[in-house]
């Protein structure tokens, strides 16, 4: 009985750890480029300039969702628009998603 305890406690504390690290999916339409300046409510990426649109969702290296004002420095970012041609969803990649991404043929280019 006690070694029933002990590999449910195991297994329990281990589900934690089998989704850190993991590799995002994100939608078929993403652009990816490099978050160069935060301006609420706008974005550079890339030399360009984005107004975020209402409702716009920011999500960190942990896929949390985070307030426009939490934004700090650069980084690289893969990101997709709305029907007016803003941004809609913004992910913070980790540097396993941007490699995943270059593989896949993204690039990351600043202009």
């Amino acid at each position: 009985m006690r070694l029933i305890r002990l590999a449910v406690l195991a297994a329990l504390l281990a589900l934690p750890l089998m989704s850190w690290g993991a590799v995002r999916n994100f939608p078929l339409n993403i652009r990816t480029g490099v978050m160069e300046a935060f301006d609420f409510p706008y974005m550079t990426v890339s030399g360009k300039i984005y107004r975020l649109a209402p409702g716009a969702k920011i999500r960190d290296q942990g896929n949390v969702i985070v307030q426009p004002v939490m934004v700090r420095g650069t980084g690289a970012v893969a990101f997709n628009f709305d029907q007016r041609g803003q941004l809609w969803g913004i992910w913070i990649l980790t540097l396993e998603e941007i490699a995943d991404l270059k593989a896949r043929g993204y690039t990351f280019e600043t202009k």
